[in-house]
């Protein structure tokens, strides 16, 4: 039976490691195994549980060697094969010094199997010795109860390589390592700051003991904590080591850092604030300071201010009210938890040395002992005075606003989340004809609205309620309290009325708009059928001078109309089309009869002649104003995809799309009528045209959607 045996390869060639495991399996191993080829993958694999790693000597991107030193550093003890092909004796020896296991020539594989056994052994060996040295000292320690289970943190370190050779219970505890496994680790891990360990570690390399070094450690309990560290040096399980014992400052440090930033606000505000700053002992009412802008504000030197106790220096009003707010900050203050640098904020009316009174806005926090005790107040005081002016004059402002909202000619109304009018202005009140507020919510909705406008409303309230998008800009039609209908434009968008979300709708009279409209309407329809008239008979004066075309026009004008809405062209782009294949060949009026009806093939000038018919259609209509480029179409109907067509040999999209239509449409009812000069070649024959030509003369969409149209929807060719 195979041996199980996870190898890490370190090899940059897919073949020499398949070379590798075929001999691993041949000594009689089944390999687990992944292949790296970088640093950065090597590393990641460092620590997954290897049972050894076989490295080649050169790779494009890493190295052998760097393997070696990044994997003793990590795994001291874990087997390490160089395999190589390159390798030199010299190489080879360094290696072997370097740490390498072993090393076997790529040319000599068959030497891997026994390689790996023995260093496999090795390790087991190796192993058992590391097991029976950690008994030993276990047996050690039980001699050092008392320091195991001291009070404070002690830990023993090798000063050859500052890895943990003892940790006590409570250091082990405040790190949140278990002591065996600290045992070995680097003692570098738990220090913050490397720069500390470094000079750390100086001091006691020259002068054998540090005493009160304060530096940062990571702890189990916070991302670190402040200690103070004594060390000594000391012989310890036949090596040098260092004994450190420390201390966890961090409360003190913080507190005392709080203290100092506490301070240094304090003395910032009380040099450059423009307010009042002022600090009061808790239980006493006393002020024990107050800046100079006292004076600005209250008429009194600093020092006369404090003369006066607190329930002097406020209102009666103001001083109950004070103290009820103080004792219920405190109170918080001193529930668990509590931010030592909450500010609360009052407002009180105290008096001026004039004995007038003003107006005082307070920002006050609680100054603590060193054991974190409250024991006075420190505060900001300024003049509200002006501010309270200011709001009057915003409540005065927002009276003309109502004023302006009442008088706007705009309906505006103000509604609730449940559907409540909460207000309506004077026009909102004439667009419906009530007299007031109260008569129009008597009045329900469906009664205000015609059936259509109801159902509307009905659809857009689902909408909202359903959390969906309903229109913000929409129309609706009312019924006036005489009966007579009016049309109004809402603009509907959500507000914050009175501090609370509601909905403002504004609404505005299109009555008149709409009449408008539909008179409009009713012209431009007059229009379109002058136009249709006109376009008729121009197509009509086309085809008396070519009797063999007769109908020509009208069915290319049909079936462009449907492969345009087959293609799902919008409506009024359809319609441009018909119209022009209506009149596309009108520029064939300036061709002589004879030519247009030769009953044989045409020579290369009256072919010529022919080919300008595009161009003269296109002038002949360029100067009249169609709600369509029909003008554009026709000069571009006979230009091919390739750029074989006439007159301008365009190619692509630079030809209209409609043009590209009207060009298979054309192809299509010429190929299937008579002509002069031949017979008709029948639809199934021009299909294939366009179906052999579709992507170089024509543009297959057209082409795919005029095939859909005969083939499968049972298009014809009108007659």
């Amino acid at each position: 039976m195979s041996t199980k045996l996870k190898v890490l390869l370190v090899e940059d060639r897919a073949a020499d490691a398949e070379l590798v495991l075929h001999e691993l399996r041949r000594a009689g191993y089944d390999p687990e195994w992944t292949r790296v080829e970088t640093e950065a993958e090597f590393l990641a694999q460092i620590g997954q549980g290897w049972d050894i790693i076989l490295a080649d000597y050169n790779l494009p991107e890493f190295s052998g060697l760097r393997a070696l030193e990044l994997l003793r550093e990590r795994e001291p003890d874990l087997p390490f094969i160089l395999v190589s092909g390159t390798i030199g004796e010299d190489n080879a020896v360094a290696a072997l010094k370097a740490g390498a296991n072993y090393y076997v020539m790529k040319d000599r594989l068959v030497g891997l199997g026994p390689a790996v056994e023995r260093e496999l052994r090795e390790a087991i060996e190796q192993k058992k010795r590391k097991w029976a040295e950690a008994a030993l000292r276990a047996s050690e320690t039980r001699y050092h109860l008392l320091i195991e289970k001291a009070q404070f943190p002690i830990v023993v370190v090798s000063a050859q390589d500052l890895r943990v050779l003892f940790i006590n219970d409570h250091a082990s505890h405040l790190f949140g390592v278990p002591a065996p496994q600290a045992i070995g680790m680097r003692v570098s891990r738990f220090w913050c700051q490397k720069e500390d360990l470094s000079r750390f570690i100086r001091l006691i390399q020259e002068e054998g003991e540090v005493k009160d070094f304060e530096t940062e450690l990571h702890s189990k309990y916070s991302a670190k904590m402040t200690v103070m560290l004594s060390s000594n040096v000391i012989e310890y399980a036949g090596r040098q080591a260092n004994i450190t014992v420390f201390q966890d400052i961090s409360d003190r440090k913080r507190k005392e850092e709080q203290l100092q930033e506490s301070e240094k606000k304090y003395k910032l505000l009380a040099d450059n604030a423009t307010d009042i700053v002022w600090t009061m002992t808790l239980g006493t009412n006393k002020f024990t300071y107050f800046s100079p802008s006292v004076q600005k504000l209250r008429g009194y030197t600093p020092a006369e201010a404090m003369e006066i106790p607190l329930d002097k220096t406020v209102t009666p009003d103001s001083y109950k009210r004070v103290l009820i707010e103080i004792g219920e900050a405190l109170e918080r203050e001193k529930a668990p938890g509590s931010d030592p640098d909450r500010t609360s904020q009052y407002e009180f009316q105290q008096f001026r040395k004039d004995g007038s009174i003003v107006s005082t806005e307070a920002r006050v926090k609680f100054l603590h002992d060193a054991n974190g005790r409250p024991t006075s107040l420190l505060g900001i005081s300024r003049d509200i005075t002006e501010r309270q002016r200011t709001q009057e004059a915003l409540r005065n402002a927002e009276k003309n606003f109502r004023l302006s909202l009442d008088e706007s000619p705009l309906g505006i109304r103000i509604v609730s989340a449940e559907g409540e009018t909460i207000y309506a202005n004077r026009a909102i009140l004439d667009f419906f004809g009530y007299a007031d507020l109260r008569e129009l919510n008597q009045i329900p909705l469906r009664d205000r609205y015609t059936p259509e406008s109801y159902a509307d409303f009905r659809v857009r309230d689902r909408q909202r309620k359903n959390g969906e998008n309903a229109p913000s800009e929409y129309e609706i039609s009312i019924v006036r309290k005489t009966g007579e209908i009016r049309h109004l434009q809402v603009f509907r968008k959500e507000i914050i009325w009175d501090g609370q979300k509601r909905y403002q709708s504004i609404y505005q009279d299109v009555t008149e708009r709409r009449k408008a409209e539909a008179s409009l309407q009713k012209t431009l329809l007059g229009l379109r059928k002058a136009l249709a008239g006109i376009i008729q008979v121009l197509a009509s004066v086309s085809e008396i001078r070519d009797p063999y075309t007769a109908g020509h026009q009208r069915r290319v004008a049909d079936l462009a109309r449907a492969i345009a809405q087959e293609m799902g062209l919008s409506p009024d782009r359809v319609e441009g089309i018909r119209v022009t294949g209506l009149i596309h060949d009108i520029g064939k009026m300036s061709i002589p009869a004879e030519i247009l009806s030769k009953p044989a093939l045409l020579s290369k000038i009256e072919y010529a002649l022919i080919q300008s018919h595009a161009q003269i259609g296109h002038d002949i209509l360029s100067e009249i104003e169609f709600a369509w480029p029909i003008a554009k179409m026709i000069l571009q109907h006979h230009e091919r995809m390739d750029g074989s067509g006439y007159p301008q040999r365009l190619k692509g999209d630079d030809i209209m799309l409609e043009s590209r239509i009207l060009a298979v449409a054309d192809v299509i009812e010429a190929m299937a009528s008579h002509r002069p000069y031949r017979p008709s070649l029948g639809i199934e024959a021009a299909l294939r045209e366009i179906e052999n030509d579709g992507g170089v003369l024509f543009d297959p969409a057209v082409v795919a959607a005029c095939l859909r149209l005969f083939r499968e929807k049972g298009y014809k060719l009108k007659d």
